[in-house]
Parts: structure tokens; sequence; C-alpha cells
């Protein structure tokens, strides 16, 4: 396994038994290890045992015993009249191979259940990540708004000081008024954004009730690998779960095909019969049958399978595309918002924060005017909301593609110990 996914992968691995109460903060490696609790992932994980629990059963025949009883009366001739009966007991083999074909098809199911059972879990890895970095921004958005109300109610206090000094006008004051009732809107506003994400996050941490949650800590910054190897990880990003889940039941639906035109294939019928017959008499026979697949070869069942073989193979080979094009737009999705928040970290927000500070400056001087300064006060909090946002972008870039590479090198231990297994048998 890549060195760099060593430590990331401990996050996957993590086991939480009790639930997470109401309201309580979590940090990222607590959604990631709640996710994988979530009740339709346990789901497709027991899915998977109780399908192999029974696959595992399959007998080597394929037919069960047959008993025949025939009990009868003699009228005939009365001097031979009594009680007659035949019985027969006669076995069935399909000498088309109909065992392990569907062996070969129930084994084929279960490893399409395992990969689409990791595929959930991967679904289900991504959505916590993706709902624990949006309220991770939500909370950071909602405190600069409560700094903003902070900030608004002290120029207030300074403007209305200055209008008792006839030093500002009437029009000054309300427009600080003004500044101040918005810095308020915008705090209930994102008030109510934080606690829907918290229900969101909640949500895909299956927490009982449906309460929310806040996120605690500070956002995750996984290592990835070099850019230089990143056209590698495109090509087989192939092999991921959900790609993967599909190629397996194309897999199994060709099983299916196989067992479907087996099943109508040549059958052979042997056992014995005893007849009593009277007056004490007891005859034995001996039983042989063999049905040929002249006219009926299964044609009406292995069109359905066959369609849906074609439909899978399809499905099978997009799959694979998606997969390709969703590991390349995330890997590109790292170098753009981190070229985003490096300009706004580094140029934007110091400039705005400089020409912010030159006008405060100049308006304590009475050298510049208040609409001035509200016009770089909203700048300034654009500016403070745009690095949150952007940090929270480039965050969740890094958390998808690493989820996203993790998986990937999941899924190949996964394959390699499921051929190890199929070389075994």
């Amino acid at each position: 396994m890549a060195s760099w996914l060593m430590v990331p992968l401990s996050w996957f691995g993590l086991t939480i038994a009790a639930a997470v109460p109401a309201g309580q903060a979590v940090s990222f490696d607590q959604a990631i290890g709640l996710a994988e609790q979530a009740p339709d992932v346990q789901g497709a994980r027991r899915a998977v045992g109780a399908q192999r629990a029974l696959a595992g059963a399959i007998p080597s025949l394929d037919a069960n015993p047959q008993i025949l009883v025939q009990p009868g009366m003699r009228v005939a001739q009365p001097e031979n009249r009594g009680f007659e009966i035949q019985a027969s007991l006669t076995q069935s083999w399909n000498l088309a191979g109909l065992a392990g074909a569907r062996r070969d098809a129930a084994r084929a199911e279960g490893q399409a259940l395992d990969a689409a059972a990791r595929s959930r879990a991967l679904g289900q890895r991504l959505a916590a990540a993706q709902a624990w970095i949006a309220l991770w921004e939500a909370q950071e958005l909602l405190q600069v708004a409560q700094r903003e109300v902070a900030v608004a109610a002290e120029l207030l206090a300074l403007v209305e000081r200055a209008a008792a000094a006839e030093a500002a006008t009437r029009a000054d004051v309300a427009d600080a008024r003004t500044y101040q009732a918005e810095a308020r809107l915008a705090v209930i506003a994102a008030e109510g954004v934080a606690v829907e994400r918290g229900l969101a996050l909640a949500r895909e941490m299956a927490v009982p009730g449906g309460e929310g949650v806040v996120a605690a800590g500070t956002l995750p910054e996984p290592a990835l690998p070099p850019p230089g190897s990143w056209v590698s990880v495109i090509q087989r990003a192939g092999r991921l779960h959900t790609a993967e889940a599909r190629a397996l039941e194309a897999r199994a639906e060709r099983a299916r095909l196989v067992e479907a035109r087996a099943a109508r294939g040549t059958q052979l019928s042997l056992g014995v019969q005893v007849q009593r017959d009277q007056p004490d008499g007891l005859v034995l026979y001996g039983v042989a049958a063999v049905t040929l697949p002249v006219f009926d070869q299964g044609e009406r069942e292995r069109s359905a399978v066959a369609a849906r073989v074609a439909v899978a193979e399809g499905e099978a080979a997009r799959a694979v595309l998606d997969a390709r094009a969703e590991m390349r737009m995330s890997l590109h999705e790292v170098e753009h918002t981190g070229e985003v928040l490096k300009v706004i970290r580094d140029v934007l927000v110091p400039a705005v924060e400089d020409g912010l500070a030159a006008r405060d400056k100049l308006f304590r001087a009475e050298n510049a005017t208040l609409l001035e300064v509200l016009l770089g006060r909203r700048q300034a909090l654009g500016t403070r909301a745009r690095l949150t946002q952007a940090r929270a972008a480039e965050a969740w870039a890094r958390v998808k593609a690493w989820i996203l590479l993790a998986a990937l090198e999941e899924g190949s231990a996964a394959s390699s110990g499921q051929g190890a297994a199929g070389g075994g048998r």
C-alpha cells in the first residue's frame, strides 16, 4: 500500500460503538467512522454474509430424489383379488454441468454483493465528509458574521458620538444603523444555514432522533501522491468500487446465463421400482430415463438473462469511463481550489484588510466619509467569507481525492484477496 495512505486509512477503520448525542460536537474522524454505521451500509454488509452462508451450502446434486407409491386393488378373477402396491425411488442428474454452474453463479453474485456493499460504504464516506466540511464552513461564516455585528455596534456608537458633537450627520447615523441591521440579518441567515447543515451531517451519520450536530476541530489535510503520479492513478480509477460493482454484476449476469442454459440440458434419471403382485408375487425393476433438450433449450428464460447481460456490460463499461472522469476531475479540483485559495489568502485578503485599516484611520481623523468606511467593511466581510469558502472548497477537493485514492487501494487489496481465495478452491 502506498505510504501516503497509511495514516489516513486509519480513519476508515475507526470503530465507534456509541451513537452521537444530539447537538454533540463531532470531529471529522468521527463523522467518517459513524458513516460506516449507517443502516443501509450495514444492511448491505449483512446481505453479503447472508448470501455467502446459503451459497456455500449449495449441494453437488441439482435435484432431489423422488419416491413414488401407487397402492391399488386387484379386482378381476376372484381367486386373485387383493391389495397390491408399486413403489419406486429415482434420482436425476443434470449432465450439462448445472451443479457447477449454480455454484459459479452464486459465487459471482456474492462478489457482486460485496463490491456493491463497498461501493455503498464509499458513497456514505464521501457524503459524510462533504457534509462535515459544509457544516464547518457554515459555522466559520457564522463566526465571521457575529464578529461583524460587534464591529457594526462599535461603529454605530462612534458615529452617534460624532453626531452628538455635530461632527457627523443624521444620514451618517442612519447608514451606520443600516449596516448594523444588515450584519444582524447576516447572522440570522448564517445560523439557519448552520442548523440545516448540522441536520444534514446528522442524517449522513445516522444519528438517532434526527437531531443536529456541530463540527469540531480543524479542516482535514490529507496527504496526496505527487502530481507526477496522477496519470497512472486516473488509469487505475477504472477499478474503483463503483466501477468494480458494475463489472462484477455483469459477470454475475453472464454466470446466470450459463446456469439458465445448463438447467435445460440433458437429464439422466436412474432408480428402482418394487411391485407386489397377487397372490404372492414380488417384482423388482430398474428405472432409467433420459431427457434430451431437443425442442426446449430454455430460450424463454435465457432471453431475459441475455438482455440483462448486454445492459450490465454496457453499464460496466460506462462505469469505468465515469470513474476515470471522476478521478480526473477530483485531482483537477485539488489544483484549482489550491490556486484560488492561495490568491485569496495571500493577495486579496491582505490588500482588502490594508485598505480597510487605512480608510478606518482616515475616517477617525475625519479625512474619509462614513460611506467609504461602510463600503470597505462590506468588501472586507465578503472577502473573509470568500476565504472561508475557499478553504472549505480546497479541503473538500483534497478529501474527496484522498477518499477515492484510498478506496482504490482498498479495492486492489480486496481483489488480491479474492484472487488468492479463488486460486485455493
